[in-house]
């Protein structure tokens, strides 16, 4: 398998809650201007304090897609101005399988957080 990076990112709920997750460092880098390269969002939580650490149990906004070999792979993404500006069929993203390739996955769906009070 291939090797992987854990950062601390920071991740901005829809109420502007920030936390911070691991996430892996290959696809926080990405941070184009989502016209074609995706943006994630977010910033670097390194040596933050105090910080509240994110829920395992609350669900994340994140694309899916597919690339032209048909791997499929998804990508969270930190904030919410950069998932509203993310075009379907247009947007691309990196993902890296376990073998280490990567993966150029244009965005087939999106999937936003849950409503507020959400029960799931």
């Amino acid at each position: 398998m291939a090797a992987r990076n854990f950062v601390a990112w920071r991740y901005t709920d829809r109420r502007g809650q920030v936390y911070v997750r691991r996430a892996d460092a290959l696809q926080v880098a990405q941070q184009g201007d989502n016209d074609p390269e995706i943006a994630v969002g977010g910033a670097s939580a390194a040596g933050l304090v105090p910080y509240t650490e994110m829920p395992r149990n609350l669900p994340v906004r994140k694309v899916s897609g597919v690339d032209n070999t048909g791997y499929k792979g998804s990508c969270v993404i930190y904030d919410e101005a950069a998932f509203n500006a993310i075009v379907v069929n247009q947007t691309t993203f990196i993902v890296h399988d376990a073998g280490g390739t990567a993966h150029t996955c244009v965005v087939k769906s999106m999937h936003s957080e849950p409503p507020n009070g959400a029960i799931f």
